[in-house]
């Protein structure tokens, strides 16, 4: 079906108070299954699975939280890097991630090279060696997953997603991030003091109540010449880069008439980043029939090349199920960092990162719904100042990540540096933060993080003006 639904998987008569049940997919091409149900009579299951499980309930009932120092909810490059560098601050820091692997857009699953420059010995460590759609990812994976688990003050939580957050009565604050193990089911509550989100779409801030955005600003609110004349829900999309191999011999493939009409007529055998579908959906909302219609685009594109005898040998070798996202929520600091600041390079006094990259703005190439073009005007080096890397309304949540405080141009440009890798860019938050933190304890984390400011900015970069090597080096 094209839509989530229970499908009747029939009927079946049991003495045995104990069975196995095991799925076979018969599709070949990406089926999914959500949850089996079994019923007695005729009595139909919720089409809503939420009716059945709760909304994200709790341990049972009286169990402790588990207690950290820091808890930082996505594992990509940027979570990695701010659960690192605040581990090595001597924070006991939980690092929850829903994928086996770290890396998120840059890990193997999706291949995402990461961009930009890399001023800061953690990134160089933590960050993906190979270009796009490269299996070399897979060894950068490896090493990645080592630095973490070798790290003793960094418990690791892979396969376990985020559901919801509780807050505390008193003050906007967040008392405790709820979670489930993807496989076992299992929940779990993971408190702290302080809090990052990087998730990518700023789940951690949209569940707290943090103030957001999402989109294009009109040109006059932030006098942005690259902005729209009126505001808009246009973000960028998302890509699934696809590779395939010659074979020994003739490997048949299609045709297939359920994906051939997606592809439109484009012939292909491989797709890079401007194989792009979403700009003009939710990408919240509405992911999985982006991945979906990709993956059709996919199949039909390399279809349509098997028809031709030169591609006789050619076979798939490389097509993403987890879709790779670029743009969605924006979680909104004390400050918001802006083209313009981008252009005049602005000397944040509480400068603790570099951006390098372009903005790196998509629109439609015309013809195929899945095809963009980029502009990327450059401005060279230009600063993020802390003040965008926390919640201006949530007090004890920091940002690490795509999802960090910016108007939709220049955000562009941070999540293709080196060093917001996977939304890619607020390496520095852990660090950051550690430095600003006054103790695992106490005052809520804006106040920790101004009462930081001086510290963090003298010993991490060289200044707006300055020629040293910067990047958090006493960190």
């Amino acid at each position: 079906p094209d839509a989530w639904g229970w499908v009747d998987g029939g009927e079946i008569e049991t003495a045995t108070p104990r069975i196995s049940v095991a799925l076979r997919d018969l599709t070949g091409f990406d089926g999914r299954c959500a949850g089996i149900a079994f019923t007695r009579g005729n009595a139909r299951p919720p089409d809503a699975l939420h009716e059945m499980e709760g909304e994200c309930p709790h341990e049972p009932q009286g169990a402790p939280p588990r207690n950290f120092d820091l808890v930082v909810v996505g594992g990509g490059i940027a979570g990695t890097c701010a659960a690192l560098a605040a581990a090595r601050q001597g924070l006991k820091v939980a690092l929850l991630h829903d994928r086996p692997m770290l890396g998120g857009n840059a890990s193997q699953e999706v291949r995402v090279w990461c961009g930009g420059e890399a001023r800061h010995p953690l990134v160089r460590e933590v960050r993906n060696l190979f270009m796009n759609r490269e299996p070399g990812a897979a060894l950068s994976d490896r090493a990645r997953m080592r630095l973490v688990q070798d790290e003793p003050n960094v418990a690791l939580y892979t396969g376990w997603r985020a559901c919801g957050v509780e807050r505390t009565a008193e003050e906007n604050r967040i008392a405790a991030v709820t979670a489930r193990q993807v496989e076992s089911g299992a929940m779990a509550r993971f408190a702290a003091p302080l809090f990052v989100d990087a998730t990518g779409d700023g789940w951690i801030g949209y569940w707290a109540g943090a103030d957001y955005r999402m989109g294009r600003e009109a040109a006059d609110e932030f006098g942005e010449s690259m902005a729209p004349a009126v505001a808009d829900g246009r973000t960028l999309g998302c890509s699934l880069m696809w590779t395939s191999m010659t074979a020994n011999t003739a490997v048949p493939f299609g045709p297939l008439p359920w994906a051939e009409p997606a592809a439109q007529g484009v012939v292909a055998t491989q797709g890079e980043w401007n194989r792009e579908y979403g700009l003009d959906h939710n990408i919240i909302t509405e992911g999985e029939t982006i991945r979906d219609h990709l993956l059709r685009v996919i199949y039909g594109s390399f279809s349509l090349a098997k028809r031709d005898p030169q591609h006789a040998r050619r076979v798939l070798d490389f097509v993403p199920y987890n879709l790779g996202k670029r743009e969605s929520r924006r979680l909104l600091g004390d400050v918001i960092l802006t083209e313009n600041d981008v252009r005049e390079q602005t000397p944040f006094p509480d400068a603790v990162a570099t951006g390098t990259w372009s903005i790196d703005l998509h629109e439609h190439a015309g013809g195929a719904d899945f095809l963009t073009m980029c502009r990327q005007p450059l401005f060279g080096r230009y600063w993020i100042p802390l003040r965008a890397l926390y919640s201006r309304n949530v007090k004890n949540l920091l940002m690490a990540g795509r999802c960090f405080s910016a108007t939709h141009g220049p955000r562009q440009s941070a999540r293709d540096e080196h060093h917001r890798a996977d939304g890619r860019g607020c390496r520095l938050c852990g660090g950051a933060l550690s430095t600003a933190r006054a103790g695992a304890a106490g005052t809520g984390g804006r106040s920790r993080a101004r009462r930081g400011t001086a510290s963090v900015h003298r010993r991490s970069l060289p200044g707006p003006s300055g020629s040293g090597a910067g990047g958090m080096d006493n960190h």
